[in-house]
Formats: structure tokens, C-alpha cells, sequence
């Protein structure tokens, strides 16, 4: 074989398979030299960890010192979003030896979600069929969205605008069955503190705060462990730097988000190192637009300002 790789994390719609290979050492000495054990490789929701029952494989191997994994998946029916490129290798019990997670964002603006498979589904004795006011579910449903894989984003705003009652509590249950299989109700009440939580927190006379970039980052992946608080600083605008030790597979993750307006409480999104986030190295000009010139900003000349401490804040955050 000719191994080339495929440098980008991002596959438009013109590739349709996903190849992969991977190395497992050390398998001789767990489980054990010659001892058979299993390869698992699929793919799973970036967002909310759900593994994808149409993209998965396996492989038994006989543990020796290295071990081969080389396999490809047809990404066709793959609909656009964040995922997760998994492989683990378990025991003979199942128990979990290893597992590597890789990030990728697939586009298929071709799929979406089929109504037929929800539309089907009985409701009248769930927590969904409870609830009977159109307007509450439609704001439930609209306050998904920060979890909400692309295709049911899509679903969402499309489907169910002017929507009849049934069918919007059916696709409410189907959402949190889909999470936990057990216990939809009570994820759905998890859930919906932290919607409360951030509503309290970061809404503004036009939006909730659920729809806003800090609230929907917070209801995406938790309260942040650090949260640094800037509205005053000179000669920028007002900015807060959150950081979260542990993101899903990730670590030290930090997020910037700013105010232009100064006065709405609508702080977006410039800067954030974490997978799948926007990414934008001139974050600094965007805080030191409002006292250098323009000719400064498209030429990237920051400006040393006494006070100022976000580029300090960003790399430590306190």
C-alpha cells in the first residue's frame, strides 16, 4: 500500500470514505503474548458522544508486539457535523484496554433527517406528550440547539416551524431518548437547569441567553473552571477568557468572547483553541479595534497599552 495522508480534518461532499490506520503496541504483554483480543473502530457524535450504529467495525487479533488496524468507512450517507473517528482494543471479558479518539467535521448537505422515522413514534404516556403548550415545547426545542447534531439543527428550523403539536413532541422525545436511552426524562431535566442557569446569567433585551455564544458554549461542554472577567480594562473593549482543564478528549481549553457593542451583555465568540471552534490568531486586533486605526488593523500592528492584560490572561488564565 501507498499510505497518503489526508492532512485535513474537514471532508466535503466530493469524498466519500474516510480510510484509516493505526498501531497498537504492546499487546503481547496485555493481554498477553498470543492471547486473541478485539479492534472496534466507529464513528460517534462529536457533541453528544452517540455512537453512529451504521458506521462501525471490527477486527479480532492476536496480541504481538504490534498491531496493524487499516480500514475505511463509506462516509455517503454520513450527514453533516462534528465527529469523533474512534478505535479501542478490549479483552476477551470486553474489558477496555485502549482507546483513541480523532476529530473530523464531515459536509453532506444532500441527508437530513427523515420525519417518517419520528412521526411514528408513541408519545401520549412520555414526559414529551405532557407537554401541551406549543409555545413552551417550541422554546424547549429551540433551547437544544447548542447540543444539537447538525443534522437536527437543520430539522429543528426547517421541519418544525408551524409544525402541529404531536410532531414536535415526538421529535422532543426522540432527542432525549437518543442521549439516554433510560432516562430521557431526567437528562431533559439536567439539561434544562443549565438552560435556566444561562438564561439568568447572559440574556439580553434581544436574546436568551441560551442563544447567545456564552451560553451556548457553557451549555455545550459545562460551567467553565475558570471564568476571567474583564469589563474595564483601557483601550480595549470588554472580554471575558474562560478555560476548562478537560474538554471531552481535550485539555486546557480557553474560550474569548467580547463585547463591541459595550452596553448589551451579548458577549461573541472571537477566539477559542478548543476542536471544532472559531479560530481567529488576530483575537488581540478584535479587542484593540476601538482605539487603533484601520490602517493598523489591516496591517495586524497591536498596540502595548499600559493595563492591559488579556494576552497575559489568555496564556494563564486566574
Amino acid at each position: 500500500y501507498d499510505l497518503v495522508p489526508y492532512v485535513a480534518n474537514y471532508y466535503p461532499e466530493r469524498i466519500n470514505k474516510i480510510s484509516f490506520y493505526a498501531e497498537i503496541y504492546n499487546a503481547k504483554k496485555i493481554p498477553g503474548e498470543n492471547e486473541n483480543f478485539l479492534v472496534n473502530y466507529y464513528i460517534e457524535s462529536f457533541e453528544s458522544g452517540v455512537r453512529l450504529a451504521k458506521f462501525n467495525g471490527f477486527k479480532k487479533h492476536t496480541a504481538t508486539s504490534i498491531s496493524i488496524v487499516l480500514a475505511e468507512f463509506s462516509i455517503q450517507e454520513l450527514p453533516s457535523g462534528n465527529y469523533n473517528l474512534v478505535v479501542e482494543a478490549r479483552d476477551k471479558t470486553n474489558a477496555l484496554l485502549v482507546k483513541k479518539k480523532t476529530f473530523f467535521q464531515r459536509k453532506n448537505s444532500i441527508l437530513q433527517m427523515d420525519v417518517s422515522d419520528i412521526s411514528v413514534l408513541n408519545v401520549d404516556n412520555s414526559f414529551a406528550g405532557k407537554i401541551n403548550n406549543k409555545d413552551s415545547l417550541a422554546d424547549f426545542i429551540k433551547s437544544l440547539r447548542p447540543i444539537s447534531e447538525e443534522v437536527e439543527k437543520v430539522f429543528a428550523e426547517n421541519q418544525l416551524k408551524g409544525a402541529d403539536l404531536k410532531l414536535m413532541q415526538q421529535y422532543f422525545h426522540h432527542f432525549w431518548s437518543k442521549r439516554s436511552l433510560t432516562n430521557p426524562e431526567g437528562t431533559w431535566v439536567q439539561y434544562n437547569m443549565q438552560v435556566q442557569k444561562v438564561n439568568k446569567l447572559f440574556s439580553t433585551q434581544v436574546y436568551k441567553g441560551y442563544e447567545t455564544d456564552r451560553g451556548r458554549v457553557w451549555l455545550q461542554y459545562g460551567e467553565p473552571e475558570n471564568r476571567n472577567q474583564s469589563p474595564l480594562e483601557p483601550d480595549v473593549y470588554s472580554y471575558e477568557i474562560w478555560q476548562y482543564y478537560k474538554l471531552k478528549d481535550q485539555t486546557n481549553k480557553k474560550f474569548i468572547f467580547y463585547d463591541p457593542s459595550g452596553a448589551s451583555n451579548n458577549y461573541i465568540l472571537i477566539h477559542s483553541d478548543a476542536k471544532g471552534e472559531y479560530f481567529d490568531s488576530r483575537w488581540q486586533l478584535k479587542l484593540q479595534r476601538r482605539s487603533i486605526h484601520s490602517s493598523d488593523f489591516d496591517q495586524e500592528k497591536t498596540i502595548n497599552h499600559f493595563g492591559g492584560y488579556y494576552d497575559e490572561n489568555f496564556k494563564s488564565p486566574k
